[in-house]
């Protein structure tokens, strides 16, 4: 490239309304695509490629300024030194390349590699800072990673944290490059390790940015015409992708998985001036799943459009309309308005699960979200129309929050919703004991479908006036009290609607107060049919997948068993068969919606190869006495960033074994067992997993026993309360099971449940503690209620560099702010030999977090210890003060 720099380009700038469009009802089909990029983003001659027409032809792209990528001169940071190994520090390459490109700007070319940027030295947070202006990072996608590593623990409690890249940016994008923090983290309320914050961005665009880990993940304060688009981030320990006093910027295209708090956010800061101007921001044509912690989209402002989102397990309120922060003390916090607000063409599916009794934090009698959609405090003027919303674990949209929230709105109308099979009321405008009055002048409500909820559909009690209703089709006639007052006239009485959703008879099971083994399969009397039968050739070539399904779709209503002789099976995925009804999640086969449904094969020598890192393996959905056993099941190739699809699924069934499984190499665990009850893990050998080895999500009356976990990239074996559905796990065996190795991970972590044993487990060579019992969400959503940790043996724990735990035992930030009425740790007759740190940890303060341990009971009894590099039992003062009862023998 020639020396002189040129500026870069950019056309047709503006700010344009999105098309509105409508996606097909609750399908499970992924919105418009981005086009596939198979190629570097370099020529041949050594420029950037422009991003193609087809790229801002998408509907919500309208006036999204295009960058002229190909002109400009190009910094490759290779040729500025960075070695890109993951082991050098390479942030001095990423100072010169951009001090190459001068005052004029260009590109800062990343090619494939992973590009270490190593903890600053204190009191420095930031791993690198930078003030730029028309620069644009473009890497080759996955393959050119950033990478962070967190401090390294000195002593117990060693703070730590920081921003990741932290850059202050005008004129400038970010294309194409992936983000990642380790060792794993997956706690709500830790220290700060953003991956990318841009401070007041203006004329920013991030297309193609990829990010595992953060917290927040992805954060834009105060930006001012901005976009991201095609991003993704997964297993955010905050928000994924957070706005903040935004002005005419747009969320779209992204996709969400797993985070622990809000997936999309463009929250009022009140507090700060700049939030007087935010106003124009979209939020449109994104994806959010399992969103773990906080809400799927979170918004405030004048004229917010939030519009062809699919929203999926948020366990929270999908959509939260709220004009300024709730961080805070609520009575010192500047109040705002949200003001022409549109919230339009959005499908939401399983929402709401705070709400849930069983769930130890806020739920629905002490201050949750109360509903799914939720709006509160003042609005002035607001459009919901023409969304889609379904199995709601309480109401579908409610105005003002019981025991937290009222609201003072003018102006608001539903038109055009389809709100289905919700667990309580449907609409719910309530001024309840204790709770913020509800006041709505001008209430329209017209051409809905609502036909759901237990209680009447609609609900009205306040000040609630002007109302108006027409061509409404509902389940249960409305009600009013005489406060309000109006016209409800306009409703007649549909067709009862018949649920599709597999998890509903999960959802609704009572809790589980005793020990129940899950019984043994029996196959006599099944008929087996023989994918070879079927047409498969198990060549390790040939796509057998068709033979596969058809195989499956010969058996009866009743149930079978498919049988795969020894082959090797390549499993290739097809857009016919990929998707089920009400997910976003992908898979290569689904057996799902019959009772007894086996699957077997002859051992290790019943090979199934799956292709596509993007789908989870065989995913068992809603069968109720089911099996899979004797095979071994691959992905052809690991990616280097987390995917969270599991090899072998387990979601939604009661009475399901997995036995005799060789499971390999996934991009998410090698087994999952999801929201299930009365399921038996045994004798699986789980290597090199993507995240957990054995995960048990949301699930109750499982036995996991006699497995052999080697190398999981997080822990070996998890237990938690996050699954499709939230809810307390319970009745929970982990037992006589072998871990050995855990890349960024403990051994065997739980986040959550009651009555879970973990027992006679031997566990080594982990980088944090060999177990780990931790709190995951904030505001004590689902946390742990009783765990008994007997007799494992731990050797070597601890390994990892950047480790965490101070105890190879550990327990950690569990239901601070709870009280210590509840809550028993029992760690008795355990044996712990050679840890760098102490051999048993209650806290607390550590380089991730600074939350303390608030329980009714610890008993640490009759424990064995040799080679501890620490003390034996290492409990603070001040966390000692937080537990009722400590005993110590």
């Amino acid at each position: 490239m020639s020396a002189e720099l040129s500026r870069r380009t950019i056309l047709n700038a503006g700010i344009a309304t999105a098309a509105v469009g409508a996606l097909a009802v609750h399908s499970g089909r992924p919105a418009v695509a981005a086009p596939v990029v198979t190629e570097s983003n370099v020529t041949p001659e050594g420029t950037i490629r422009n991003l193609p027409d087809s790229f801002y032809e998408r509907p919500g792209l309208e006036g999204m300024p295009r960058i002229d990528y190909a002109s400009m001169p190009v910094a490759n940071v290779r040729a500025h030194g960075a070695v890109g190994d993951g082991i050098a520090n390479d942030r001095a390459a990423f100072d010169a390349a951009v001090a190459a490109l001068g005052a004029a700007g260009g590109v800062v070319y990343v090619p494939a590699g992973r590009y270490r940027f190593a903890p600053p030295t204190a009191p420095t947070l930031d791993y690198w800072f930078k003030k730029i202006s028309n620069i644009h990072f473009v890497g080759d996608g996955e393959v050119s990673m950033i990478c962070f590593e967190r401090f390294s623990m000195t002593v117990p409690g060693t703070p730590g944290g920081g921003n990741g890249w932290e850059l202050t940016a005008a004129d400038s994008s970010i294309r194409s490059l992936a983000f990642q923090w380790s060792p794993h983290v997956a706690i709500r309320h830790t220290n700060s390790s953003t991956a990318l914050l841009m401070r007041a961005p203006q004329r920013v665009q991030l297309i193609d940015v990829m990010a595992d880990q953060g917290q927040p993940s992805i954060w834009l304060p105060d930006c001012v015409d901005s976009w991201i688009v095609d991003s993704t981030v997964r297993n955010s320990g905050a928000d994924a992708f957070h706005f903040e006093n935004a002005t005419n910027s747009v969320l779209a295209y992204n996709y969400v998985e797993n985070c622990l708090d809000d997936a999309y956010a463009n929250i009022p800061e009140t507090r700060r001036p700049a939030a007087t101007t935010q106003h124009g921001v979209r939020i449109t044509h994104n994806t959010a799943v399992r969103v773990a912690g906080g809400r799927g989209v979170c918004f405030g402002g004048t004229q917010p459009v939030i519009e062809h989102n699919w929203i999926e397990s948020s366990v929270a309120a999908a959509i939260y309309a709220i004009p300024q922060t709730d961080a805070g003390d609520p009575a010192t916090i500047p109040r705002g308005t949200i003001t022409e607000a549109v919230i339009a063409d959005n499908d939401i599916v399983r929402s709401g699960f705070d709400n849930r009794v069983d769930n130890i934090g806020l739920n629905r009698t002490t201050g949750g979200y109360c509903g799914t959609l939720v709006v509160v405090d003042a609005v002035d003027r607001m459009t919901i129309a023409r969304n889609r919303i379904s199995d709601s674990e309480y109401r579908d949209i409610t105005f003002g929050q019981d025991h937290y929230k009222g609201i003072t709105a003018s102006s608001i109308t539903l038109s055009g919703n389809e709100l289905r099979s919700s667990l309580d009321t449907s609409v719910n405008a309530v001024t309840t004991v204790n709770s913020p009055p509800v006041s709505i002048a001008g209430l329209t409500i017209e051409g809905n479908t609502i036909i759901g909820g237990e209680l009447p559909t609609v609900m009205l009690d306040g000040a609630i006036k002007d109302v108006t209703s027409s061509a409404n089709v509902v389940r249960r006639p409305p009600r009013r009290t005489s406060q309000a007052t109006g016209d409800l006239t306009g409703y007649r009485i549909g067709d009862q609607e018949t649920t599709t959703d597999v998890y509903r008879s999960i959802r609704l099971a009572g809790n589980e107060h005793t020990w129940q083994e899950p019984a043994a399969i029996d196959l006599r009397g099944l008929r087996h049919v023989n994918v070879r039968a079927y047409g498969a050739q198990g060549n390790g070539v040939h796509n057998d997948l068709p033979a596969f399904v058809a195989a499956a779709r010969s058996l009866p209503r009743s149930g079978g068993v498919i049988d795969i002789p020894a082959g090797t099976y390549r499993l290739q995925p097809d857009a016919q068969n990929e998707s089920f009804r009400d997910t976003r999640i992908r898979h290569h086969l689904a057996l799902a919606d019959r009772p007894n449904i086996h699957l077997r094969g002859t051992g290790s020598s019943s090979r199934l190869v799956m292709t596509s890192a993007e789908h989870d393996g065989i995913r068992f959905l809603g069968i109720d006495g089911g099996s899979v056993s004797r095979l071994h099941i691959e992905l052809e190739a690991r990616p280097a960033m987390r995917r969270n699809r599991a090899l072998i699924d387990i979601s939604g069934c009661d009475g399901f074994v997995v036995s005799e499984l060789e499971v390999t190499g996934g991009s998410g665990p090698g087994v999952r067992v999801d929201s299930s009850r009365s399921v038996l893990v045994e004798k699986v050998t789980s290597t090199n997993a993507g995240t957990d080895g054995i995960a048990i999500l949301a699930s109750r009356q499982v036995h996991v026993r006699d497995n052999h976990v080697a190398n999981a990239r997080d822990n070996g074996i998890d237990v938690s309360t996050n699954g499709t559905i939230y809810r307390d796990a319970q009745q929970i065996r982990v037992e006589h099971n072998e871990v050995i190795g855990s890349i960024e991970g403990a051994g065997i972590g739980v986040s959550g449940g009651t009555a879970i044993t973990v027992s006679g487990n031997t566990i080594s060579d982990t980088c944090l503690a060999g177990i780990h019992l931790h709190g995951r969400m904030g505001w004590g959503l689902f946390g742990i209620k009783d765990v008994d940790v007997t007799g494992n043996t731990l050797t070597r724990t601890n390994s990892g560099a950047g480790t965490y735990t101070p105890g190879a035992i550990a327990v950690h930030s569990i239901r601070e702010g709870l009280g210590q009425s509840d809550g028993v740790v029992n760690i008795t007759g355990n044996q712990v030999t050679d840890t760098p740190w102490a051999a048993i940890w209650v806290g607390g303060k550590s380089p991730v977090s600074e939350r303390m341990s608030e329980l009714n009971t610890v008993r640490i009894q009759q424990n064995s210890y040799q080679a501890v590099g620490g003390q034996q039992v290492l409990i603070t003062d001040e966390q000692r003060a937080k537990i009722a009862n400590l005993v110590i023998a």
